[in-house]
């Protein structure tokens, strides 16, 4: 069979389970054409799966390109595609290439598959031959196996998926159910050991460093920063998928060793190269030595005590700022109940109800050494129905000590600065307006679109005034509504949907834009004054908002037939912008977030830990 499709093949430049590979050329234009094996139902779905599975991520760079294709598994005749001609990454690669070079790779690897993981496709099968350097830079191929929503072909249960030698442990036996995200980033750090260390095949199992065989620095010579790099292939490599990293983790703190350092000049001009990775391996060893519990807690409290005094400073300089421009009172606590570390601002409100600014910052450190540094901004006015709503949030994802934590504390050091003096201004516009505001009726008319401009239906929009009546509620139609309403002052909307995060409107005017975000596995929801359900989870919930003494108010939500944050069913007290792990009987699990609440009204986001 010399051409296929006006493509003319020349010599075999590999095979597989499922197909053939060789060089084609049509016109001025090569490529590798590969060429379904078998012909039977199975083997034709998993082979149009191949294919869809990378026209569905065409847009991603580093992914393979089809450059043509024919493979409908209904359509008679000969099954084929060409791809891109590329190089393995071993070939590109030479003994001179050195550790930077790798990891220039592998960063890249990484961001590839984490915007495939925001697209709900999984490769599956993460090893060096899958790996290649194409038309100037790294990609990834080989999407035999991928999986994603629509796949013709499924795995029957109890059969392993994936490279054997870097295979995760749930692929092994119970690949059903298992997250095939968390799987390729467990493929993905053995492939880089591998290629790093420059061994054949990876060592099998997690990574423990406390054995020189696990160490990248066991295999080089006078590298520096193996260190950081053993720790993130430790962590991607543990035996429980929910404490490795995710891909767009990896990636980043890729990045991040990547980074310039900052050169230190010496007085003399001696070279200590070949003593770096001894002595790194022994200050590892050192701090590693112990794995008990106890000293698990003390290295969360070391961490937690350098975050605190870094970050006291600019909340020092913030608290002086506003104390200086406004002469409010504002505070700084650490500890507090809801964080870590708190800075709290009191805004002088009507009727000798007050209203606070809250800054807040919570450290995660369930995943350690993989750490999530949270910082939420909430609004809490005491007036007579209890308004408390997120302004702000951010979460970042680091390795403890590893080489992207300064990166991403000093990002949310200035973005905390920038986002708190917003919020104060957003807040005394609502709370003391400087101009006075009609009481006649206003007709509203909002647009609503996602942020590619798409415009939305079904989004529900509840408007409330201040005292947590409900002055209207309505839905989308092609991404606009009107509201007649009595007055705008002091209203505020909660938008939902869905398919997507909410946002809380807290200064309306006439005419409004509202732009709702999020990922795939984004839902949103306006409820209060009964039980409701969570699509996808098996029982309900029940929003309680209680005044306590002093203008004080507590948030918890009643579990029917579910569980929160692993415990037994009843009453989980809530703060908002803090998510809640929900359980059903069925192991189902879903993560729910309150937003906002006013009165009876509570605004939440939720989404799902899997696909339900």
């Amino acid at each position: 069979m010399n051409e296929i499709g006006g493509w003319r093949l020349s010599k075999k430049l590999g095979s597989g389970g499922n197909g053939i590979v060789r060089l084609a050329q049509k016109g001025e234009q090569k490529g590798a054409m590969k060429i379904l094996r078998y012909d039977s139902p199975k083997a034709r779905n998993r082979f149009h799966d191949e294919v869809m599975s990378m026209r569905l991520c065409a847009d991603i760079p580093g992914v393979l390109p089809v450059l043509e294709s024919q493979v409908d598994p209904d359509e008679p005749g000969q099954k084929w595609f060409v791809m891109g001609l590329v190089k393995l990454l071993t070939d590109q690669l030479s003994d001179r290439s050195g550790l930077r070079t790798v990891v220039q790779a592998f960063a890249a690897y990484a961001e590839t598959l984490a915007a495939m993981h925001q697209l709900k496709v999984s490769h599956r099968d993460i090893k060096p031959d899958n790996l290649f350097f194409y038309d100037g830079g790294w990609a990834v191929g080989d999407f035999g196996l991928a999986t994603f929503q629509g796949k013709k072909a499924v795995t029957g249960g109890g059969r392993k998926i994936g490279p054997i030698y870097y295979l995760a442990p749930e692929m092994l036996n119970d690949p059903g159910n298992a997250d095939e995200r968390c799987a390729d980033v467990f493929s993905l750090a053995k492939s880089l050991w591998v290629i790093a260390t420059g061994q054949h095949y990876p060592l099998p199992g997690s990574y423990d460093l406390d054995h020189s065989a696990f160490r990248i620095g066991s295999y080089l010579s006078g590298e520096r920063g193996v260190i950081e790099l053993d720790r993130l292939i430790a962590s991607a490599t543990a035996f429980e998928p929910s404490r490795r990293p995710s891909m767009k983790l990896v990636g980043e703190e890729l990045r991040a060793w990547l980074a310039p350092n900052v050169e230190i000049s010496m007085p003399t001009n001696i070279d200590f190269k070949e003593h770096i990775a001894a002595i790194e391996q022994w200050q590892h060893s050192r701090a590693r030595a112990a794995k008990s519990q106890k000293v698990r807690d003390e290295a969360i409290r070391s961490l937690t005590n350098r975050l605190s005094d870094y970050l006291n400073s600019p909340l020092s300089n913030l608290k002086n700022l506003i104390e200086k421009s406004l002469g409010i009172t504002t505070t700084i606590n650490k500890n507090p109940k809801c964080g870590f570390l708190e800075l709290r601002v009191e805004v002088p409100a009507d009727q000798d109800r007050l209203a606070f600014i809250i800054l807040i910052l919570d450290l995660n450190c369930e995943s350690f050494p993989a750490v999530n540094l949270q910082g939420r901004i909430i609004l809490e006015w005491r007036n007579k129905a209890g308004f408390i709503n997120l302004i702000w949030k951010r979460c970042y994802e680091f390795i403890e000590n590893g080489a992207d934590e300064p990166i991403k504390i000093d990002t949310l050091r200035a973005e905390m600065t920038e986002a708190t003096l917003k919020a104060l201004s957003e807040t005394l516009s609502l709370i003391i307006p400087s101009h006075k505001i009609e009481h006649k009726p206003k007709l509203v008319r909002i647009k609503v679109h996602d942020e590619k401009g798409d415009m939305l239906s079904g989004v529900s929009l509840r408007f409330i005034d201040s005292e947590g009546i409900t002055l209207a509620a309505a839905k989308t139609a092609n991404g606009i509504v009107e509201v007649a309403l009595p007055t705008l002052k002091n209203v505020v909307i909660f938008v939902a949907h869905g398919s997507f995060n909410s946002t809380v409107v807290t200064l309306p005017d006439e005419n409004l834009l509202v732009v709702l975000n999020g990922d795939p596995r984004s839902r949103s929801m306006i409820c209060g004054g009964s039980w409701v359900s969570l699509a996808g989870l098996k029982g309900e919930l029940a929003f309680v908002h209680d005044e306590i003494e002093g203008g004080i108010h507590r948030l918890y939500v009643h579990l029917k037939e579910l569980s929160g944050n692993s415990g037994a069913p009843g009453a989980v007290d809530l703060s908002i912008g803090k998510p809640v792990r929900l359980k059903d009987n069925a192991g189902r699990v879903a993560y729910m977030t309150p937003r906002a609440v006013i009165g009876d009204n509570y605004l939440i986001d939720f989404e799902h830990a899997g696909d339900l």
